[in-house]
């Protein structure tokens, strides 16, 4: 995008969130001020971007709340994973366990 940026192949560019610019908020800014260095008109949720302050600032909080709520999900992502693990062991360990009671009760009925 940002290679195309430097020729005339595009006037104007359409994102649909100021997620979507880029992962991190840091990108986001540099994306956002290359764009305009090349004169490119910016659209953000069917709005224009314009360079003022409060644009900038809101460009910042969204994207950084994107952030967060990207790395709680991973969060809890690693959190189901570690308990469905958890749970799993605990079942195979409640499996193994019958199966040697049942062994036990077998050589107890055979005795």
């Amino acid at each position: 995008m940002l290679e195309n940026a430097k020729s005339d192949s595009f006037k104007v560019i359409y994102f649909l969130a100021h997620d979507r610019i880029a992962r991190e908020v840091a990108h986001q800014i540099l994306i956002v001020d290359e764009l305009q260095k090349y004169n490119k008109q910016i659209i953000i949720n069917a709005e224009e971007y314009v360079n003022k302050p409060d644009e900038k600032l809101s460009l910042t909080v969204f994207g950084a709340v994107a952030d967060f709520e990207r790395a709680k999900i991973m969060e809890r992502m690693r959190r189901g994973n570690t308990h469905g693990r958890d749970r799993l062991k605990r079942c195979h360990n409640s499996q193994v366990a019958t199966h040697l009671l049942e062994d036990k009760v077998f050589e107890m009925i055979r005795g």
